[in-house]
């Protein structure tokens, strides 16, 4: 599944070539073209390497994944928020909380990719 990122300029900024990403990750430049082209994608331990070395969040060096996962999460959060906010007891207040919490940021999230 081929998602738009942002590793190839983020490699050009600071003339970085392929091996040289590669070799910090331990990963092969074909590894990290594979990346590059949307036709891989790597594991969180690559990914979190990859927001260290080019010193950006992982949502911004994969911003077409990111779409993605929160169209996912905003699918199913809606039968979920549905339970929770019709929960009573000790933990309903803490889980309303974390449900307006949570649309609150996949709205934001929603609003930001359009």
């Amino acid at each position: 599944m081929h998602h738009p990122n942002m590793l190839q300029a983020n490699r050009d900024r600071f003339a970085l070539t392929q091996a040289e990403v590669g070799e910090l990750l331990g990963l092969s430049d074909h590894t990290i073209g594979n990346y590059e082209n949307g036709d891989r994608a790597p594991d969180l331990q690559t990914t979190l390497g990859l927001a260290l070395i080019f010193g950006k969040p992982p949502s911004q060096l994969f911003p077409g994944a990111l779409h993605v996962v929160v169209e996912r999460v905003a699918a199913r959060f809606k039968d979920l928020s549905v339970k929770i906010e019709n929960e009573t007891g000790e933990a309903a207040s803490v889980r309303q909380a974390f449900a307006a919490s949570l649309s609150a940021r996949l709205t934001s999230l929603a609003d930001s990719a359009v």
